[in-house]
Formats: C-alpha cells, sequence, structure tokens
C-alpha cells in the first residue's frame, strides 16, 4: 500500500467482491476494510471506531474500517450479508444498514471455532464448517440447522480441512478425507470423493466447477472428472498435463475456463490448452 492508503501493513488475508454494488471486501491482519467504488473524483473514509470522522485519501474512495476484529480469514458474501471468520470466531456485516452482528452460541451456533463459511446460492443457505468437523446451516433468515455428520465421521480420525467451493446445489469441503459433498437442499453429505495416485491416497486442496467438469487441485497436480460420471470411483478422475510443474500457489475456475498460479505465473486454461496470462 501506498503512505496515503488506509490499508496497513498487515498481510491481505482474504477478498470478496460485490460486482453489483462494486464493493470490494478486504480481510486483513488488522481487521476488516472495505472500498466502496463511485464515479466522483477523490473521497473518504470512514473509520467505524471513531464514527463521524472521515478522512480523504487523495484520489482514493468510500473506505470504511473495521479494526476490531483481528485476522480475517475468510469473507463470505450471502444477498444479505457479509460473513466474516476471524480467529475462530464470526460476525456478520448487514449489507444494507452495515451493522456488525458478532455470532456465538448465544445467537444460535453449535460450534465454537469455525474455518470457513460458504454462501450457496441456489438454496439461500450458508455452511458455516467448524475446525471439528461440525457444519451448521444457516438460512437467509437466520434460522440454523446442525448437521453433525461429518463430525460423527471424523471424530475418532481428526480432519484437517482446506477450503469450500459452492456450485448449483452442493458445496464441496476439500480435506484429508477427500472431496465431500454436502447436499444443501437436503442437509446431508451427499458423496465423498477420495482420489488415488499409483494405489496412495491424494490430498485435495481446492476444486471447482467449469461447464459440465469438475477440477481438483492437489499440491503439484491438477484432476478432472466429468460430472456426469460417477465420481466415487477414483478411476473416473484424470491427471491434466499443466504448464510447468511446481507447487500450485491458487486456482479457480471462472466462465471463461480455469486459472492457474504455479512458479510466479499466471496461466488460463481453455478449449484443452494453457495459456499464459502474466509473470
Amino acid at each position: 500500500p501506498s503512505s496515503n492508503s488506509p490499508i496497513l501493513s498487515e498481510n491481505v488475508q482474504s477478498l470478496a467482491y460485490n460486482a453489483n454494488e462494486k464493493i470490494l471486501y478486504i480481510g486483513t491482519g488488522a481487521g476488516l476494510m472495505t472500498y466502496r467504488d463511485s464515479d466522483t473524483e477523490g473521497g473518504t473514509y470512514t473509520d467505524r471506531e471513531n464514527e463521524g470522522k472521515d478522512i480523504t485519501y487523495g484520489s482514493m474512495k468510500g473506505w470504511t474500517t473495521y479494526f476490531s476484529y483481528n485476522n480475517i480469514s475468510d469473507i463470505e458474501e450471502s444477498e444479505n450479508s457479509i460473513y466474516c471468520i476471524a480467529d475462530g470466531a464470526m460476525i456478520i456485516i448487514n449489507k444494507v444498514s452495515e451493522s456488525i452482528e458478532p455470532q456465538s452460541k448465544l445467537t444460535g451456533l453449535n460450534g465454537s471455532s469455525i474455518v470457513a463459511a460458504r454462501y450457496n446460492k441456489q438454496n439461500k443457505k450458508t455452511l458455516l464448517l467448524y475446525q471439528d468437523g461440525l457444519i451448521d446451516i444457516r438460512m437467509d433468515d437466520g434460522e440454523i440447522n446442525n448437521m453433525p455428520d461429518l463430525f460423527l465421521k471424523i471424530r475418532m480420525t481428526p480432519s484437517e480441512f482446506y477450503s469450500t467451493y459452492s456450485y448449483k446445489n452442493n458445496v464441496y469441503i476439500c480435506s484429508q478425507l477427500g472431496i465431500i459433498c454436502v447436499d444443501m437442499k437436503r442437509h446431508e453429505i451427499a458423496e465423498t470423493y477420495a482420489l488415488q495416485d499409483n494405489g496412495k491416497d491424494v490430498i485435495v486442496r481446492r476444486v471447482c466447477v467449469n461447464g459440465d467438469s469438475i477440477y481438483a487441485a492437489t499440491e503439484t497436480q491438477i484432476y478432472s472428472a466429468s460430472l456426469k460420471d460417477n465420481l466415487v470411483d477414483y478411476t473416473h478422475w484424470n491427471k491434466m498435463t499443466l504448464p510447468s510443474t511446481g507447487d500450485i500457489k491458487n486456482f479457480g475456475c471462472t466462465g471463461d475456463g480455469i486459472y492457474l498460479h504455479i512458479r510466479s505465473k499466471l496461466y488460463h486454461y481453455s478449449q484443452g490448452k494453457w495459456t499464459p496470462v502474466m509473470s
């Protein structure tokens, strides 16, 4: 950040963007910041800990800070709210009033250390994943249903969780157990996909869907499969040829294909071909 930026030097830990409202949500080690784009020259940011004090930052526009909650590791947007995970706790920001609602067992949560929140647009529900495998399904109206299936499955064999991904009716959880597919309509674990390579289990860290295919990224490889196939059968998952070797830094799907960050380069995959985007 520049010397006149309200962003502090702490690492940015998470990002979310509301394209309709043109608002960028930035989770940092010091707390949450929002940046609202506008058509005006110059601008201000409002410090929520010192109400009424707007500070001008040259050509920078619409900054708002929420520094009462540190280490914002995950940000997820629903239709009406912004979910922020901070050191295992969760706060919800109302998108209309911008009020902050701290969440706990007193407000209906069934666990105490949240590692991820993922909104499922099709069912208008948010999956809350706890460190011990417990899952809460939160409706847009605030009602919370508990789903203990995963917790009961892993309580004797603790598992690490890496990421979550929402697609159509499901939320996919990447863990040491494999890819866990949660049916957000029925509130149940639909399937678990355990990938293998030469007879050894493969740990999937990220998953995404593009077209009629699902992609799963490990530390160094990407596997693909057709959504029409039986994904429980690991033989349907095929290892892709990547444009470079090394640790995968990031990976995701958009409407125009797949993006891969590896060895300090960004690649785009479409129509069976990898193309470098930038170094």
